[in-house]
């Protein structure tokens, strides 16, 4: 960038102010910078999203297997205790 454009957009910038006042230059510079920053954060965030999403996915699809696997050992165990016992109580669940 030469001083002649830089020049240019600080006679913009002080006209811009000068027509609005400082305040609403603030907020209007303010509103820009938010804007720029939601385009720049926004992939990140929804890449970030869709990662922890699968996650999730996958956490449940473990807790479900874990459910099945402790259902088959409580009715195994039920089986032998049978077996070695004859008829026992069944367990008491801690609730």
């Amino acid at each position: 960038m030469d001083i002649e454009h830089a020049s240019a957009i600080l006679k913009l910038v002080g006209e811009f102010i000068s027509s609005v006042g400082l305040p609403v230059a603030l907020v209007v510079v303010a509103v820009f910078g938010v804007f720029l920053t939601g385009r720049f954060l926004g992939p990140i965030i929804r890449a970030h999203s869709e990662k922890h999403l699968e996650f999730v996915d996958s956490v449940k699809d473990s807790n479900t297997k874990q459910t099945s696997i402790l259902e088959a050992m409580s009715q195994t165990l039920a089986t032998i205790a049978e077996a070695v016992l004859g008829n026992p109580k069944p367990p008491r669940s801690r609730k």
